[in-house]
């Protein structure tokens, strides 16, 4: 990866896994950029690195209980220069907690706030603890909901991380309450960089097919052929026009590798759009 960036964006404010996520990859591959937390969305983060060639950005891709973070996937598929690719993943626990102003009573909270895959990892705790007529309000991430709490009334609760409550001085109502214990989030570098080859690598691709008969079928046939192996699948309308989809795939290998391109070569007989989202080492 590029040490020579300048920044490193992620969402913010303060506080956030993302913000988490990002000083551990600064620590892993020794960046000394600066790091910049982007208060509006993940497609704000992805737009602004799109258009600086100086700036990375950290965003979260995939979550273990909810799946793939679909406002990724679709931004990052839109950006306009094609050189902005995933370079690096980073896998991250997920420890999600009950936030208050106040150490109140768990049945004396009546809004809760968080950001939407939090709110779902929690969905069964928040049901079966706090009722099913709770109010639930969605904020652009963690630890916004956390700081919201500061000018919230007492009987309104946060769902965030520990070090969300220590920046905020906020109360840590009960920590662990994610509905499945084994809870983590996937995070991803984008950059313009080009990553070389490991060893050990995986490559992220997007495309749509011809509206032909089998047609995805035969793409995956060709995967199967060449004996290479995918770890992802999932589709989401195209934006373009209905009944258009883009089929996301990653598959272990590097772009680069002969066996990859041949495959490549092969599938593009079938598809209508075709983008290479990176290709990058795996996250041990």
């Amino acid at each position: 990866m590029n040490k020579t960036v300048n920044n490193i964006i992620y969402l913010g404010p303060e506080g956030t896994y993302s913000q988490i996520a990002t000083n551990k990859i600064v620590e892993k591959f020794g960046l000394s950029a600066k790091c910049i937390s982007y208060l509006s969305s993940i497609k704000a983060i992805i737009d602004f690195a799109d258009k600086n060639d100086d700036t990375i950005a950290v965003v979260p891709i995939e979550n273990s209980i909810e799946g793939v973070v679909r406002e990724t996937i679709d931004n990052l598929t839109k950006a306009k220069d094609k050189r902005l690719k995933i370079c690096a993943e980073y896998i991250l626990p997920i420890n999600n907690c009950l936030l208050a102003k106040e150490n109140i009573q768990k049945n004396e909270i009546k809004t809760v706030l968080s950001y939407t895959q939090p709110l779902a990892q929690c969905r069964n705790y928040l049901v079966n603890n706090l009722g099913s007529n709770i109010e639930i309000k969605e904020t652009n991430s963690t630890a916004a909901a956390a700081k919201e709490l500061l000018k919230a009334d007492k009987y309104t609760a946060a769902i965030a991380n520990e070090q969300a409550a220590s920046v905020y001085n906020l109360h840590i109502l009960e920590k662990n309450i994610n509905d499945v214990n084994d809870n983590k989030t996937r995070f991803v570098v984008l950059a313009k960089d080009i990553i070389e080859p490991t060893g050990d690598d995986k490559t992220s691709i997007v495309f749509s097919t011809t509206n032909t008969p089998g047609a995805l079928c035969d793409i995956l046939t060709i995967f199967k052929k060449y004996n290479i192996n995918l770890s992802y699948i999932d589709s989401r309308p195209s934006q373009k026009n209905l009944r258009e989809y883009n089929f996301y795939i990653d598959f272990d290998g590097h772009i680069d590798m002969p066996v990859i391109k041949t495959a490549l070569s092969e599938m593009f007989e079938y598809t209508t759009f075709f983008r290479h989202n990176g290709s990058y080492p795996k996250a041990n």
